[in-house]
């Protein structure tokens, strides 16, 4: 398990901060305005974060969910590289659920399904996930037959990449990602970000909640090393069972082997009298 940081080095890249400075709405609009060079107004981020979706009864915690004045949801979340190969290659999939999280919960409203809203699914990764050197990459749905026929289901997916060269990329956004990346504020948007994680790391509250889901974390780590120490301890016995097994199956062949070899020699020493 990796050392936990202190409540107090955290910086806008850790989850639990991104998470509590976006649920700000004025931070929230601020980070999703500069990432998308846009004048969005966002009217609430108290929405429900913890969202149950009906089909598969799993939940989702969001980093950033928002909802503006046009009635466009706004999903975004944080994505580190992991030593696993396999959380990168599934995040597609991961977009594709979180989309259906949204469009459940939406439903769920009383909404039939011409007024579903607008939705964006944001990705802010700190590594490049095509390996392209883009800063952004916005994934669009088409016609293979007909590029040019227009389809459009009024959802977004966009991937950031924070490690990209920000040349050519427009200031408000290449300093977001840049503040993100670094934690080095820039103008008066990432100043403003930077504040509020001041200012969150001094919340007692948010503090002694960071502590307790550390305990938590703990707990659950120390009880699935205990759990796969006793899997290990089980397939040892099997394997050794097994082994024992082998080894008797060994031992009956070796003296089928050792009889038919005496019995050769019989016969062949009766042929010799004849």
């Amino acid at each position: 398990m990796n050392q936990k940081k202190n409540y107090e080095e955290l910086t806008i890249r850790d989850h639990y901060m991104f998470g509590k400075v976006c649920s700000d709405k004025e931070n929230a609009q601020i980070i999703l305005n500069a990432l998308l060079a846009s004048h969005i107004n966002i009217v609430s981020t108290d929405i429900e974060k913890r969202l149950q979706n009906n089909n598969e009864q799993k939940c989702s915690y969001l980093d950033l969910l928002a909802l503006d004045d046009e009635g466009t949801y706004y999903d975004g979340e944080l994505q580190h590289k992991s030593k696993n190969p396999m959380r990168q290659t599934e995040l597609p999939k991961r977009s594709r659920y979180y989309q259906s999280v949204l469009d459940g919960a939406i439903l769920d409203s009383g909404k039939e399904y011409n007024q579903l809203s607008k939705t964006y699914i944001i990705f802010i990764c700190t590594f490049d996930l095509f390996g392209k050197g883009a800063y952004k990459y916005e994934i669009s749905k088409m016609c293979a037959e007909y590029p040019d026929l227009t389809y459009d289901d009024e959802t977004r997916l966009i991937f950031f990449n924070t490690t990209a060269s920000m040349e050519n990329v427009p200031p408000e956004v290449a300093n977001m990602l840049r503040y993100i990346e670094s934690g080095v504020a820039a103008d008066d948007n990432t100043r403003k970000i930077d504040t509020a994680v001041k200012d969150a790391r001094l919340n007692e509250e948010w503090r002694s909640e960071y502590m307790l889901q550390h305990i938590h974390d703990y707990d659950m780590y120390q009880e699935g090393l205990y759990d796969g120490e006793e899997k290990i301890k089980v397939e040892l016995e099997a394997e050794k069972a097994r082994a024992a097994s082998i080894a008797m199956k060994l031992d009956e062949e070796k003296r089928r082997a050792e009889a038919a070899e005496a019995r050769i020699k019989e016969l062949e020493a009766l042929l010799e009298t004849r």
